[in-house]
């Protein structure tokens, strides 16, 4: 009950992957989270490579995932809150 009711950092809700291989490599319609996270980032002019860790946030985690990078976490936007049930 904690996680649904109880305010929470940061910390208790970012999720992180490492990139197991390059952008180029992941040829699949619907990739992971993480490496639509890293297409988002690289637009706004970071670098990843192999290894780098992925830093997210599941806004919403019902049928079609929704997630943005930890960066946009915004506690004042309830469109970018956590999805706490996820």
């Amino acid at each position: 009950t904690y996680v649904l009711s109880e305010p929470l950092d940061k910390k208790d809700f970012v999720l992180s992957k490492r990139m197991d291989k390059s952008l180029q490599e992941y040829k699949s319609p619907h990739p992971p989270a993480h490496v639509e996270m890293a297409k988002i980032l690289m637009k706004r002019g970071r670098v990843f490579r192999v290894g780098d860790k992925i830093d997210y946030i599941v806004i919403d985690g019902s049928d079609k995932l929704k997630a943005i990078p930890a960066d946009d976490y915004d506690p004042a936007i309830p469109e970018l809150c956590p999805d706490r049930f996820y």
